[in-house]
């Protein structure tokens, strides 16, 4: 049996003010998933500001991810909530568990990033929505290679979706290697 869990994603359930509805959102991108993918993918979108008005209508703070000790609060909640016994576990157990979820959580954020880079890709193709998924042609191509240095032929190319969801993966796959 895999060490990783199943989950749910709960973030696209919404809960209304003042009208005592939910509205579910997402639901288009909704599977069942590990639970390292979820929670990476909560902590990745912590670097997103989708609240801009102009293109390519996000922003990209990668200092924003949080640190190892704010995840590692949030773990240790998560894991209190879902498993009942936590408590009674010693503190080297509970320890442990925290570290292992920590490595599980950090490589899903790759498979997070990666994901939704090559989701920005298909979008670029298929969307009528204008956001930045990709500046053009030429960039989808090149959003395929390893690295932002090859991505970024121009100083004239302004960074989109793709590139900036590539960008963090590598980054972000460095310090993880690095755990």
């Amino acid at each position: 049996m895999s060490s990783f869990l199943f989950v749910l994603c709960s973030g696209n359930i919404l809960l209304l003010k003042n009208q005592n509805k939910l509205m579910l959102i997402d639901f288009e991108y909704s599977s069942y998933n590990y639970r390292g993918f979820d929670v990476g993918n909560h902590f990745c979108e912590w670097m997103y500001d989708y609240n801009c008005d102009e293109f390519p209508y996000f922003r990209v703070n990668t200092e924003a991810f949080p640190a190892k000790t704010q995840q590692l609060h949030f773990i240790e909640h998560y894991l209190r909530e879902f498993d009942g016994d936590f408590e009674e576990l010693s503190e080297e157990e509970q320890t442990k568990l925290k570290q292992e979820m920590y490595l599980e959580v950090n490589r899903f954020s790759l498979a997070s990033h990666f994901f939704w880079g090559l989701w920005s890709i298909v979008q670029a193709q298929l969307s009528t929505i204008q956001f930045g998924y990709l500046v053009s042609k030429r960039l989808f191509f090149i959003s395929c290679q390893s690295t932002r240095q090859r991505m970024m032929m121009s100083s004239s190319l302004s960074q989109d979706y793709a590139l900036a969801r590539f960008d963090a993966y590598f980054q972000q796959k460095k310090k993880i290697w690095t755990v």
